[in-house]
């Protein structure tokens, strides 16, 4: 009886380990996404910072989605999404400050300020939320592996 309940849960383990390995193999490289806004450090040129990103900076969101803008004071008292339209996002004024150069991809928006000398003063990231999210997509996010 021990036997077969042990050879299952083995079996059990063995699957989930191969998923979640397979879904980390699969997860994107560094680029406009959180793996790649992980990578930019303060102090770091502007040059450097595209060469970490992929791209210069711009809109290279494809499709409808959302910004989950619950970031600030308040983000850790919600773990709800507020979710708001891409394009009422790109509308915001603070957009427009001096230095804040902005990426925007289907994986996330990255917000940097450079100071005068063009080296990076601080960065933000918002994630990116499609109007329909591919099941593979939403797994990585779901067991914190969408980069």
């Amino acid at each position: 009886m021990r036997r077969p309940r042990r050879l299952i849960l083995a079996t059990i383990l063995g699957l989930l380990v191969f998923g979640y390995f397979l879904l980390w193999l699969t997860s994107p490289a560094p680029g406009m996404n959180r793996r790649g806004f992980d990578l930019v450090r303060p102090g770091m040129s502007e040059a450097e910072v595209i060469a970490i990103l992929g791209a210069e900076p711009g809109d290279y969101i494809n499709g409808y989605a959302h910004v989950d803008c619950n970031t600030g004071p308040s983000a850790g008292l919600s773990d709800a999404p507020n979710l708001i339209p891409i394009s009422d996002f790109r509308r915001k004024d603070w957009l427009l400050l001096p230095g804040i150069q902005r990426w925007s991809s289907n994986d996330g928006v990255i917000l940097i300020r450079f100071d005068a000398d063009r080296l990076v003063r601080d960065k933000s990231f918002r994630s990116v939320v499609p109007e329909t999210e591919p099941f593979l997509a939403k797994l990585r996010r779901w067991f914190l592996l969408q980069a």
